[in-house]
């Protein structure tokens, strides 16, 4: 389970986070098999999440794999269609080609996910798999980074009853930067739904 790579990972991941209760909404109209979710405790509250899986042989994540999350989460959020057709938007969002907004600011917010496998990097030991300008680039667009041993700890948590589908979540919705398993219990302890 730890080796998968392309369609078979990104259908594991899948898998993974419609277990936790988030529910495929479609595939965005890309022509790879990441997803478009959504999570809402409510109709009232929908969490949408845009998820981003790779894998990698070779080295840590890098720039590109979080700027191709950033591509889909601007298309998604009606930052493109508001430019071309004139509809109000944050100022600061036009002139900072939105680096300079929150995800909160977006018109239609969506969580930027990026799933790495990075279990089939050799040699070992294995760096960390989110190198500093990652994981910055991450913070100031709001998106969580996510190792998929990470998330099947998640999952097993979830199956053991420590921790709630909703809590991961509510965690993973949360979190700027590197989301780790065992900060999930930490962080449903001291934190309200959202």
């Amino acid at each position: 389970m730890l080796g998968l790579t392309g369609p078979e990972l990104e259908r594991e991941v899948h898998t993974v986070f419609l277990q936790l209760g988030a529910t495929l909404v479609d595939q965005g109209g890309r022509d790879n098999h990441d997803g478009y979710f959504h999570y809402g405790p409510d109709d009232r509250q929908v969490f949408r999440f845009v998820l981003e899986t790779k894998s990698t042989t070779r080295r840590p994540a890098n720039l590109e794999m979080v700027r191709q999350l950033d591509d889909w989460v601007y298309q998604l959020s009606g930052e493109e269609w508001a430019r071309k057709h004139g509809s109000k938007i944050n100022g600061l969002a036009l002139l900072t080609d939105g680096l300079g907004t929150s995800a909160a600011q977006h018109l239609k917010p969506h969580r930027g996910v990026l799933v790495l496998n990075h279990c089939c990097m050799k040699p070992l030991p294995r760096p960390e798999p989110f190198p500093g300008k990652v994981v910055e680039f991450a913070q100031t667009r709001a998106f969580c980074l996510l190792t998929w041993p990470d998330l099947l700890d998640l999952r097993h948590m979830v199956t053991e009853a420590r921790v709630s589908g909703q809590d991961v979540l509510r965690a993973v919705w949360a979190t700027f930067g590197v989301l780790r398993a065992g900060s999930v219990t930490d962080w449903s302890r001291h934190h309200s739904a959202p």
